[in-house]
């Protein structure tokens, strides 16, 4: 697997697994384009052959002058439990270990996604609080947190 930035050139492959797995509370097109262009941390997973299929990818924010917000993580549902959240979410937070003046990330998860939130707690992501009606269908979240 290779880990990479993404790029313009991604955004369609990117749009499309962001609504076939987010469906309603997915981003728009538009809201994607702008976190491309933007200084956020934007990376994806690809096989390493010439077509680089998709495999996932994840978004994070500086949302603070300490503080990283991952606000978009996603694996294909095909490839999931095959160690790829892991490594996506390993090489990201190698990433963001960069930046001397980072010392959390946060994140926001439904209540109900169990692999996601087991995937982050084995991160060191602990349970901050618990948000109502956060997701459109009345859903709750956990809001994580990780100290760097």
């Amino acid at each position: 697997m290779m880990f990479k930035k993404v790029s313009l050139r991604d955004l369609n492959k990117v749009y499309k697994l962001e609504k076939r797995t987010f469906k309603s509370d997915s981003f728009s097109r538009k809201l994607l384009q702008n976190l491309i262009q933007s200084n956020s941390l934007f990376f994806k997973l690809v096989t390493p052959k010439c077509q680089e299929k998709l495999i996932g990818y994840v978004i994070l924010i500086k949302d603070d002058e300490h503080r990283f917000n991952l606000i978009n993580f996603i694996i294909k549902k095909r490839s999931q439990s095959k160690g790829y959240g892991s490594l996506l979410l390993n090489k990201t937070l190698s990433v963001v270990k960069e930046y001397s003046n980072i010392n959390k990330v946060i994140l926001n998860v439904k209540t109900t996604n169990f692999k996601a939130i087991n995937l982050y707690k084995k991160f060191g992501f602990k349970i901050v609080e618990e948000i109502e009606d956060y997701y459109r269908r009345n859903e709750s979240a956990y809001l994580m947190e990780l100290k760097i």
